[in-house]
């Protein structure tokens, strides 16, 4: 173990349980960028237009259009209607100490979400984050990035055991 260990922010309490560990702060940023996404999300202004929304869209069919038409056609509205529903389930308990099984998919599936729009709006790759600068304008979205993969690592860890 390193010189610094961090704290688990989710860990199995039982069979469908889990506790939450966040402090109040982490919880409204947590609540917040969750809504933020979900906003945007609900206004379905050109989703495709964004290059940090098209991760949560991706293409099936890339290499035939009518093909994606229809795939989209199919999949797009479910595959929106479960990502609101699982941000709107961490905007309504982000506060929550327990969470069951199902809720603690949703702030997964919530949490992957918003990562995938700051990982692809900051551009980060594969590497790990090195130091930040405090200079630089990027950096509180890089503290949030790193948070929300704390978040989806340790809940990720929670259900596997």
């Amino acid at each position: 173990m390193g010189l610094f260990s961090r704290r688990h922010l989710i860990e199995r309490a039982g069979d469908d349980r889990f506790v939450i560990r966040l402090d109040d702060t982490e919880r409204e940023v947590l609540g917040d960028v969750c809504e933020q996404l979900a906003e945007a999300l609900e206004t379905g202004d050109d989703l495709d237009d964004v290059p940090a929304f098209r991760r949560l869209f991706p293409a099936a069919h890339v290499e035939d259009p009518q093909l994606e038409a229809e795939y989209r056609e199919l999949a797009h509205d479910d595959l929106l209607a479960s990502r609101l529903e699982s941000l709107r389930a961490v905007v309504e308990g982000a506060r929550a100490s327990e969470l069951d099984a199902a809720g603690l998919e949703h702030w997964m599936l919530a949490v992957n979400s918003v990562r995938l729009v700051f990982g692809t709006a900051l551009d980060v790759g594969e590497e790990p984050l090195g130091p930040l600068d405090p200079d630089d304008p990027d950096t509180p979205s890089l503290v949030v990035y790193h948070f929300l993969g704390q978040v989806l690592d340790d809940a990720v860890s929670a259900l596997s055991r």
